[in-house]
Order: C-alpha cells, then sequence, then structure tokens
C-alpha cells in the first residue's frame, strides 16, 4: 500500500515540475550586421572537467568546403533545442557579431568574450528531426570503429598517458569504451576494429590553438591533427574520429561532428576533442555526443547532476584505476531507442488502456520482457512523451543510485531532451524520490498515467500501467523560478551592459507581469513556453548609487501570490570590477522538524583581482549560524581574502517555513554587501533519522591516500532500516543498515579542489537526515612518494627468483608532467618497469617499479640495498625503498628438489628448469639436456647430483672434464 505522505509529495512535486516545449525566440540583435549562411551544421557540445555549465559551438561547412566556427548562446534553449533536431543537416542560419557573454547565468554572467560570429536564428531546415537510427535494422549488430589520434602541441612535450593505455581505454576490456557500448547496447553497437594512433606533433604551439577568449578552436585543432596522421591513416576505413591532445585549451572536452575530407569524398563522421584530462568516463560521454546524443538531466536545470546516465554525468559510477578514471552508468532507455538499440519487439508504446507485465532491466542480459514502456502526451505538440524503464546494479550500471523502476520526460523542444521525473522536489535527482520499488504508486492526474509496482520477479519487476481520462489540467501552467533572487555590485563608472538570466521552470506559456521596469533593467525575453529563461541586462551607470531592488513576478494558478525573483544592484562611486561574490547565491531544502539534528552548509566567499587582499565581515541572522569549519560557531566573523564559510542551520522543533540571510561587508577598492539567502521548510514527521558525531570537513595535500570517513546512524523506530545516497563524488562503501549501524564513505583527492557533496540519509519509514561532506584538497610540494618503503623476502639459491614491485607516485600539480627514475647501488638487484620488462625504471606520475635478485651473482646470506626514486631536476628528495633479502642454500637431502617426501623425475625437472641460475663452473659439470652422471638417462641419480652442484658440492660421480658435457 502506498504511503500517503510520499504520494502528496510527489503529486506536489510533479505539478510543479510537468515540462512542455519551449518556442524559439531568437535573441535581439546587438548590431546591424547580421548575415546569413548555408551548409552542413555539426553541433558540437563542450564539457568541462569540474562543475560548469555546458558549452555550444557550432561547425557549419559551407558549399565551397570552408567550416565557419559559430557561438551559441547556451541560455536560449529553444534554440539549442533546435539545433540539436538540425544536426547534421543542411541548414540556412542568421549570424552575427557579438560579444555576448558564451555562459549560463552565475558567477561568470557579466564575462563577454571578444567579437565572434554568432548563430541567432535556424531559418530553415532540410528535413525534420527524426529518430537517430544508427542500426539497420534496430537491432542488429553494428561495428563503429574509431581512428584515434594522439596528438601534441609542438611547444609542449609532455605526453598525459602512454599509448597503450589508450589502446586499454578504447578496449574491449574493463574500463574500455568499446567494452561500455557493447554491455549498454547488449552487443548490438561495438567499437570493434578502433584503432590508436601517435603520439604526433602540431605544427603550431598550444597559443595559435587558441582563441582571444581562451577556448579552443576546434576546426583548426580538427584539421591540423588528423593532417599529421595522415601518412598513417586511412581514414574511409573508420566510422568515427576520436582525437586527444596533451594539455587542456579553456572550459571543456568537446564530441559532436566535424567535416572530414582526407581518403575520399568530403563526408560528415562523428568526432571527439578530448582535452589531457579525459578519461573513460569522459571518453563514453563525448563518443555519445559523436553519435548525436544530447545532454540529460534532473528536472532542476542542471544538465551534470543524474547519475542515471552516461550523458549526463560522466563519472558518476565506480572507480576504475588511475589511468581510466570513473565511468558513469549506461544510457538511458529514450536515449538507446534513440540510437535504435531497443528493438520494436522490446518496446510497448500504450496511448489509452492498461498494461501489466514485466519490464525487464536493460543493463542485464538480453530476454524475453519489455525494456520500454512509451507513453505519448496529451500536447499541442506531439514530440513529448514519458517513459518507463527498470534500472538494475549490474555491470556498468552497478553504481546507478539505486535500483527500481525509472520515469523520464523526453521532450525534443528542450537542451536536454530526456530528464528523470523526481517527484520529490528536493533537487536531488539520486535519491530514492527518482525511483519506485515494490508496493509505491506514481499517480499523475494531469498527464493521465497511473503507475504501480506490483511484485519482483527474477527477470524484473512487474508493473501495472494505465492511462487514465482524468487528463483535462494538460494545459493549466504552472510555472516557478527555478532560484529565488540575485546580488550584484559594480562600479558607477560601468557603463557595460551586464547581462544576466534566471531560468523558469513552466509547464506550459509563462510571461513577466510586471508593467513598471526601472530605467537601469533591460528585459530582452520576458516569456516562453515550458522550461524557459528570462534575459536580462543591468546597466550600472544609470542607476542610483547605493542599492537598488526590483522584482520580476510570474503569475500562479488559482489567485495564489505571483512566484517573485529579486534582483539586487549595489552602485559604488569607485572604479573596481565587479570581483566580489558567493560561489552562490541561496538555496531552498527541506528539513525534518521534530528533533532532527542541525544541518551543516558550505559556501564560499570568492574574492579576485584588485578585492583579492579586501576586508570583510559577516553577520548571520538568528536562525544560521556561521562557523568557520572547526566547529566554532559565530554570529559574526571578520577576515581578509576568500574564505569558506560553514553554514550551521539550528535545530528547529516546528514545521514551517524559515527564510534567513548571511549577509558579508566587503571593504577594499570601495565597500560592498551581499546577502546569502537560505529558505529552509521544515517538515514534522513522527519517525526521524539522527547523525551521530562525524568530521564534515577535511583538508588534505593532492595524492594522498583516499580519505574514509563515517557516521553512526539512529533511528527513532529501531524496526525500521536506512539506505543512502550522495549527490556527487563521495563513495559509499556501507550505504544501508539498520539502527545504530554506521555509514561509511571515501573521497579520493585526486585534484585540487573544493569539494562539497551532500549525502542524504532515508529510513524506510520516511525519516530523512542530510549533512554536507566538505573535502579541501590542497596542491601538495613536489615530491615522489612510495606505496611502502620497505621489504623483505627470503629466496633458495638455484630457484626461480621471486619479484616484487612498489608503487611509485609524484605529488603536487607541478610535478604532474616529470618523469622519476629509478636505481639501485647494488649490481644484484635488477629493476624492471611492471608494465614491461625493459632494463629501466622510470615513469610519469603513478607508475610501479618490479625488481627482482640475480642470484648467479650471490652466495647465501643476507643482503640489504637501497632503491631510490627521484626526480630529474627537481628540488626535492628521492624516495628510499629498503629491500632485504635472504638468500639460503638449497636441501640435498635425498634429492627431495620439491620437498614432498620423494625423489623422481619430478625433482630432476625442478633442478633443470634452475639450471640458467647456476655459475658457469658449474654447470661445466653437467652434460646437456640433464644427464648429470654421464650414462645416458636421465633419472632420480641426476637429481640427487644436480642439487648437489646446486648447494656448491661436485660429487665423484659427475661428467667432471668431460668435453662437449
Amino acid at each position: 500500500m502506498m504511503h500517503e505522505t510520499r504520494w502528496v509529495r510527489r503529486w506536489m512535486g510533479l505539478m510543479l515540475l510537468l515540462l512542455a516545449i519551449p518556442v524559439m525566440t531568437p535573441l535581439p540583435a546587438q548590431e546591424s550586421d547580421e548575415a546569413a549562411l548555408t551548409g552542413t551544421l555539426h553541433l558540437v557540445w563542450g564539457d568541462p572537467q569540474q562543475d560548469g555549465d555546458p558549452r555550444y559551438t557550432v561547425l557549419l561547412t559551407d558549399e565551397d568546403g570552408v567550416m565557419h566556427p559559430l557561438t551559441v548562446d547556451a541560455r536560449d534553449e529553444s534554440l539549442v533545442a533546435s539545433l540539436i533536431r538540425s544536426n547534421g543537416q543542411r541548414v540556412t542560419v542568421r549570424t552575427r557579431t557579438t560579444t555576448m557573454p558564451r555562459l549560463l547565468a552565475g558567477a561568470n554572467a557579466g564575462t563577454t568574450v571578444p567579437t565572434s560570429r554568432e548563430l541567432t536564428t535556424l531559418v530553415s531546415v532540410g528535413n525534420s528531426f527524426t529518430t537517430a537510427k544508427l542500426t539497420t535494422p534496430a537491432w542488429a549488430v553494428t561495428a563503429r570503429p574509431y581512428a584515434v589520434i594522439l596528438c601534441k602541441f609542438s611547444d609542449i612535450a609532455t605526453e598525459p598517458l602512454p599509448r597503450q593505455r589508450y589502446v586499454d581505454m578504447y578496449a574491449n576490456a574493463p574500463g574500455g569504451t568499446d567494452a561500455f557500448f557493447r554491455e549498454a547496447s547488449r552487443g548490438r553497437l561495438t567499437m570493434e576494429g578502433t584503432r590508436v594512433f601517435g603520439w604526433y606533433t602540431l605544427p603550431k604551439p598550444r597559443a595559435d590553438y587558441t582563441d582571444a577568449a581562451g577556448e579552443a578552436r576546434l576546426s583548426l585543432m580538427a584539421t591540423d591533427c588528423l593532417a599529421t596522421a595522415d601518412a598513417d591513416v586511412d581514414f574511409s576505413q573508420f566510422g568515427g574520429i576520436g582525437t586527444h591532445y596533451n594539455s587542456r585549451i579553456g572550459c571543456c572536452s568537446w564530441g559532436g561532428s566535424s567535416t572530414v575530407s582526407l581518403d575520399g569524398p568530403s563526408r560528415n563522421m562523428p568526432f571527439m576533442w578530448n582535452m589531457d584530462w579525459a578519461r573513460s568516463g569522459t571518453v563514453a560521454h563525448e563518443a555519445g555526443h559523436s553519435f548525436g546524443l544530447p545532454h540529460s538531466s534532473g528536472p532542476y536545470g542542471a544538465v551534470y547532476d543524474s547519475q542515471w546516465d552516461v550523458m549526463s554525468s560522466a563519472s558518476g559510477g565506480s572507480y576504475l584505476n588511475a589511468d581510466f578514471g570513473r565511468l558513469g552508468s549506461q544510457f538511458m532507455g529514450a536515449y538507446k531507442d534513440r540510437l535504435g538499440l531497443i528493438p520494436d519487439s522490446a518496446k510497448v508504446v500504450l496511448t489509452t488502456g492498461r498494461w501489466s507485465g514485466v519490464i525487464e532491466p536493460h543493463s542485464r542480459a538480453a530476454g524475453r520482457n519489455p525494456q520500454l514502456i512509451v507513453l505519448p502526451l496529451a500536447s499541442s505538440r506531439s514530440n513529448i512523451w514519458m517513459t518507463i524503464e527498470a534500472r538494475q546494479r549490474v555491470g556498468t550500471d552497478r553504481s546507478i543510485p539505486s535500483e527500481g523502476v525509472l520515469l523520464a520526460t523526453v521532450d525534443n523542444g528542450r537542451s536536454e531532451p530526456a530528464q528523470v521525473v523526481d517527484v520529490d522536489g528536493n533537487g536531488d535527482t539520486n535519491d530514492p524520490g527518482a525511483v519506485w520499488t515494490v508496493g509505491e504508486r506514481y499517480e499523475d492526474p494531469v498527464r493521465g498515467v497511473v503507475m504501480t509496482i506490483d511484485s519482483l520477479t527474477a527477470n524484473g519487476p512487474a508493473i501495472t500501467v494505465e492511462r487514465t481520462r482524468n487528463g483535462s489540467g494538460i494545459n493549466a501552467t504552472l510555472a516557478r523560478f527555478a532560484r529565488s533572487g540575485t546580488s550584484v555590485a559594480y562600479a558607477a563608472s560601468d557603463t557595460t551592459l551586464r547581462r544576466d538570466s534566471v531560468q523558469v521552470l513552466a509547464t506550459g506559456s509563462w510571461a513577466i507581469t510586471n508593467t513598471a521596469i526601472p530605467s537601469w533593467l533591460q528585459l530582452f525575453r520576458r516569456s516562453g513556453m515550458g522550461n524557459g529563461w528570462v534575459v536580462y541586462g543591468i546597466r550600472p551607470s544609470v542607476a542610483s548609487l547605493g542599492r537598488s531592488v526590483t522584482l520580476l513576478q510570474l503569475p500562479t494558478p488559482g489567485g495564489l501570490s505571483p512566484q517573485q525573483f529579486s534582483i539586487e544592484l549595489g552602485v559604488t562611486s569607485a572604479t573596481a570590477p565587479d570581483a566580489v561574490l558567493w560561489s552562490r547565491r541561496g538555496q531552498r531544502i527541506t528539513l525534518n522538524a521534530n528533533g532532527m539534528a542541525s544541518n551543516v552548509d558550505t559556501v564560499r566567499l570568492q574574492l579576485t583581482g584588485s578585492w583579492n587582499t579586501a576586508t570583510w565581515s559577516m553577520t548571520a541572522s538568528s536562525n544560521i549560524q556561521a562557523t568557520d569549519g572547526s566547529g566554532l560557531t559565530f554570529t559574526t566573523r571578520s577576515g581578509t581574502g576568500s574564505a569558506l564559510t560553514r553554514v550551521r542551520r539550528a535545530l528547529r522543533q516546528t514545521a514551517g517555513l524559515s527564510i534567513d540571510t548571511l549577509q558579508v561587508t566587503v571593504t577594499g577598492p570601495a565597500v560592498q554587501t551581499l546577502l546569502l539567502v537560505d529558505t529552509v521548510e521544515y517538515v514534522a514527521i513522527t519517525n526521524t533519522v539522527t547523525l551521530g558525531t562525524r568530521r564534515g570537513a577535511l583538508s588534505v595535500s593532492l595524492g594522498t591516500p583516499p580519505q574514509f570517513d563515517s557516521v553512526q546512524v539512529r533511528l527513532s523506530n529501531s524496526g525500521a532500516t536506512w539506505t543512502a545516497s550522495r549527490r556527487r563524488d563521495a563513495q559509499l562503501m556501507r550505504a544501508s543498515g539498520f539502527d545504530g549501524d554506521w555509514l561509511i564513505w571515501t573521497r579520493p583527492p585526486n585534484t585540487v579542489i573544493v569539494s562539497i557533496d551532500t549525502i542524504t540519509v532515508q529510513s524506510s519509514d520516511g525519516g530523512t537526515a542530510r549533512f554536507v561532506d566538505t573535502l579541501t584538497v590542497r596542491d601538495a610540494p613536489v615530491r615522489v612518494v612510495l606505496s611502502r618503503t620497505g621489504g623483505s623476502r627470503t629466496v633458495t639459491l638455484g630457484r626461480l627468483t621471486a619479484v616484487d614491485s612498489v608503487m611509485v607516485g609524484i605529488l603536487g600539480l607541478a610535478g604532474a608532467s616529470q618523469t622519476w627514475t629509478a636505481n639501485s647501488g647494488s649490481p644484484s638487484l635488477v629493476l624492471h618497469r611492471r608494465d614491461a620488462f625493459i632494463g629501466a625504471a622510470t615513469g610519469a606520475r603513478w607508475n610501479f617499479v618490479r625488481f627482482s635478485r640475480d642470484l648467479t651473482m650471490l652466495a647465501p646470506g643476507r643482503y640489504i640495498d637501497t632503491i631510490r626514486v627521484n626526480l630529474p631536476g627537481a628540488p626535492t628528495a628521492p624516495a628510499l625503498f629498503i629491500d632485504t633479502t635472504t638468500v639460503t642454500a638449497p636441501s640435498v637431502v635425498a634429492g627431495d628438489a620439491d620437498v614432498n617426501g620423494t625423489v623422481n623425475a619430478a625433482d630432476a625437472t625442478t633442478v633443470l628448469r634452475s639450471l640458467v641460475q647456476l655459475p658457469v663452473s658449474s654447470r661445466a659439470n653437467v652434460r646437456t639436456g640433464g644427464d648429470a652422471n654421464c650414462d645416458g638417462m636421465i633419472t632420480v641419480a641426476d637429481a640427487v647430483i644436480l642439487l648437489q652442484i646446486d648447494a656448491g658440492v661436485v660429487p665423484a660421480t659427475n661428467c667432471v672434464g668431460r668435453p662437449g658435457s
């Protein structure tokens, strides 16, 4: 039976998060130089290494084969959606010269780029977009081999990984991209035939491939990288191209398509531009873009928030190793269908009526049950539908947030067409609110969909789906702002039009209702359809000195108060850059009242440029407290320069809404005041989850071992169980249990970053607790470290020599491009590379030294030697490994070489294998083939003689002095 409280929360969340189609509304031109271009459109997606917004660029190949790079405003969702539908087709577009910001709203919203050509309007399309089927028929096996080209900038010699690592990264082996696509497609899509070429040196230095805004010149990089490899590569034999570079440029690695004219006629080919940091997860993500797949997401306006799909979180899965990194989960069912990887026989399209049956997790091996339920939705547009799929933690899906049934809305009018349905509205797509399990019921009276999870079978969950008649509310519009407000400050002398935007989440058409707009604010877009953006500009020079505030309003159905978005402008008389800001402006979360422990969050005050040494003071309102991270709380805090502030929300015993502020006053080139607005809704529940003492915030050096932490979970209902989920990159080592059990997690400090992760603990009876775990990874001084500092072993003279190894690492970002060397002063201690038996011990970043003893040089005894590992030319002390080897004489008792109690031919074989270790003088006493007594046969007697020779004793019955023996 369904929990009533959860049903109410889910239904209300749905009413707020229903999505429809935004119309295409081009931004007004800033200049009068609009021009038209016609050619083949290549949409390319750019994905940053860390948190950030996606980028889009278009490479338009005209009739003469000239490729025109065009920027795209990422906030114009309807335009981006139109470009996705037109990708790879012949189109006509309008462009203009612009300096418009290329980022989404946020800290960089005021940043402009030098003059470039921006695509503003899609004028005409050759053919309407249909599902991009890679396979013919949809369930046939298709090999899509890629030519992987490794290219180095002419002024940078570093190779991020050896060439073999890239071969492994694309192989049909654990962590390999081919293996990922084989499993995600049930063998219907492979990268068989993929080959890796390079490294090749590009003709130009890195700076020549960088535009004035610091971003990559993708078309030039593609042209030069392919040209350097052309003599070795027949590009006509490949179905896609993946380029890798030995340094990063700008924000992103990129995936999409490009025009290739080598080894045949000019043609459109899938294409990837991977920077030096790209590993398996990034490669799989960009390969998806090269197939034409857009991003997916949750319903909250974030792109990389969903760990249900590699096209959202590319590296949300388990950690593979230092070379491969993390790998995301498989594609969502809607995208597998888009690629033609789900047979028609494995789909159910339900427009009316009821369907009951088993839905098979599409991450498992093939079976006979449906893998995807498709529900077309009633709408004025026909390209909106809902999908139902089952997910199970197996294979590359082993790190999905949980197991169960997943729902998604798919709308080709969005820049992220597939979005996970998450009805609890808490901003977390990866918690239990996004998945349905046995006994739960999903009911959507607006869309007219009811689903129940009836049972769990060996082949997957058994479900019932019904299309109801109660869908009359489909045209009702619910709209809200994705955030509550923004606060900015500029100098009065600043005459620049500062653009920014705020996203609107809506189920239909919406419009800003303000009639009076202040002179310093200009609205470029104030209406739309479905999810879209309000784009506005601020002119500081026409505003009054001091603080000005205006509210944008959205009407709410049913006569309720309108939704509001506040824009606060502070104008100073000083001439100074806008360099004072919060890492975020605030958030709205839901916490439990009635005894829940206080909730902790983290925000960063960022001071840059001429403000980086400014002094500041913070003041917290009554319901929140600020802390410096050590647990000390305060009402007012002060400091100099950028700082992390931890916000502790006070315990709340009664349900209700609490809106609090954290105010900071900064004194630098001028005086600025910023407000962080924190909105908390306290929900009264009977059953609670409380968390014990924990560290919560940790600061370590780059390259240190993974950091483990834990917290005890206490449930008010001792008969309940709990599960935990994480928002970002914490690895949960123990994520479920009973009252009193410990939640254990780890976070590997792989890069210099301040990483903030939210871990949610949910009890089976409805209680919830959340906490924020902050890991600050500092750059470490460049030095060499070893996985251990010494080892000891005992070997028998004449037997096969045992080998050992130690991992070598370099700490510090500045050491990433340096190569270490290892040496030993002992001639008997032989050093090798672990991955190649070569007579040298060198490596970059993390690698192994393998070593062994040459026993032909030793007599019985104890040997203690030192292996030194250092960075040539680096001011760092070598790392020392002490190896202790004890060499013993072999046993000659009765000739029993394998010490099994009997002397037989096996003993002769054992010693014969060791003859290569004997000194030359000893080998002279043995006839070729092991006939030690020269009687023409190899018997037990020969084994006894050989063992005596091993021990240094020359018996009278040997072959001494017999020529040719």
